[in-house]
């Protein structure tokens, strides 16, 4: 029995429940205290000994069920009789309608007669693919991502044949059409602006993920930084106490440098979708600097600062994207709107500056601007450009990059989610 409730733990880990040695430990000694390990009394013990929380007391369900299955229960195939299934599969006239077929037969067969308290989201959809797919031979462990065999042969078309069955499988039961998306890994490197709508949402659930991580390793920095910094000021005035020996060290408290933000975005048509996810991260982020202030332009510039409201960044951020809402509209002009912003905020910018712009730098033919950009890369201590064309598109066209590039301290690339967070992590951990 160890070996299962060390698997259930391990499930329960998976799917983000915290589960701890001693947890562990006690769950086993309730274990042995019982005289007969019977199927609810083991079920009652483990619950109570490794679930803390009822929000996750599904999960435990549905792992429970998979781990401690009834003794020749239906839908538990040996699996000898899986890899046979899955070999005159791979061998039909027919091999991709006939893994369609095998992955709902063993999805029906393994989730039916299972107990019906189990949960609907992506953790558990990877849990329960790969441990029908372990039975047929293909992976090695429960949990293990989907990405791992994806692409590798006729092993990863039935995977991923199997893990849209199970999607559909929980669609039917819950309504959770979001499980028919990609996973994260491929959420991460999708394009902002090829999103759909349940996409987005999806995006966002993983922005939010993001931002707390990024925080969370901020202040991890933060903490390990001030403790190698002896505080002369603090240690003299603390030996006064001991006759002016120095007894014991002080350190520095520390501080975090926290630099000012002025980001313009450019909310053409092109750029809308990309400009709405990165302001969502970048005020979720709002307290890593002293000040965010953030500007819209198409062919003139607005400030929107005062529009944004932090506990509901999604519906604020996609309500000031919207041009015609902001007064800003037209064909995109790059010229005008940095000569707007030199012209009214040029002096508010200073060494403590970082300057964000986040545009495609497709300027219609119109006058590039490009002393002003000047004016603002000399006064600034940082001056980034994000463009979400890759580039080789930069130059090609009406795109002045070549002529911005040369004034910016740094270019990155910014498409998708996982170019995003390469530049977030720059900008909050490394500056």
């Amino acid at each position: 029995m160890l070996e299962q409730v060390q698997e259930l733990a391990g499930g329960l880990r998976t799917v983000g429940v915290m589960v701890g040695t001693s947890d562990l430990i006690d769950a086993l000694n309730a274990l042995r205290a019982l005289k007969t390990p019977e199927r609810p009394l083991v079920y009652a013990v483990l619950k109570s000994a490794l679930v803390k929380e009822p929000r996750h007391f599904e999960a435990f369900d549905l792992l429970f069920s998979q781990v401690f299955f009834q003794n020749g229960a239906v839908g538990d195939p040996g699996a000898g009789d899986l890899e046979e299934r899955l070999e005159q599969a791979r061998w039909s006239p027919d091999p991709g309608a006939a893994y369609q077929r095998l992955a709902q037969e063993l999805v029906e067969e393994y989730l039916q007669h299972r107990d019906n308290n189990w949960t609907a989201n992506q953790e558990m959809l990877d849990l329960i693919t790969s441990r029908i797919a372990t039975q047929a031979g293909l992976v090695a462990m429960p949990g293990m991502s989907s990405g791992s065999l994806t692409g590798q042969g006729q092993g990863g078309q039935f995977y991923a044949i199997l893990r849209r069955q199970v999607a559909g499988y929980q669609y039917r039961r819950r309504g959770r059409r979001d499980l028919l998306l990609p996973d994260s890994a491929s959420m991460r490197q999708l394009a902002f602006s090829q999103a759909t709508a349940e996409q987005k949402r999806q995006l966002r659930r993983l922005i939010r993920q993001l931002a707390k991580r990024i925080a969370n390793r901020s202040a991890g920095m933060l903490r390990r930084g001030g403790k190698n910094r002896i505080s002369f000021r603090r240690l003299w005035r603390k030996s006064l106490s001991s006759g002016g020996i120095p007894v014991e060290l002080c350190y520095e408290r520390p501080r975090k440098k926290r630099s000012r933000l002025f980001v313009l975005l450019d909310v053409s048509n092109s750029m809308r979708a990309t400009v709405s996810f990165f302001l969502e991260l970048l005020f979720a982020l709002s307290e890593e600097f002293s000040r965010i202030r953030a500007f819209l332009f198409v062919n003139s510039l607005t400030e929107v600062t005062q529009y944004i409201d932090r506990d509901d960044l999604s519906k604020t951020v996609e309500k000031i994207v919207n041009p015609g809402r902001m007064g800003v509209s037209g064909p995109t002009d790059y010229g005008e709107s940095l000569a707007q912003f030199t012209a009214e905020y040029l002096e508010e910018i200073t060494r403590k500056t970082t300057v964000i712009i986040l545009g495609d730098g497709r300027n219609n033919q119109f006058p590039t601007g490009e002393e002003n950009l000047l004016e603002i890369s000399r006064r600034c201590a940082n001056l980034y450009w994000l463009n979400p064309e890759p580039p080789w598109m930069w130059g090609f066209g009406d795109s002045y990059m070549p002529v911005y590039q040369p004034y910016c301290h740094q270019v990155f690339e910014c498409r998708n989610l996982e170019q995003l967070e390469r530049f977030i992590q720059h900008l909050v951990l490394k500056e």
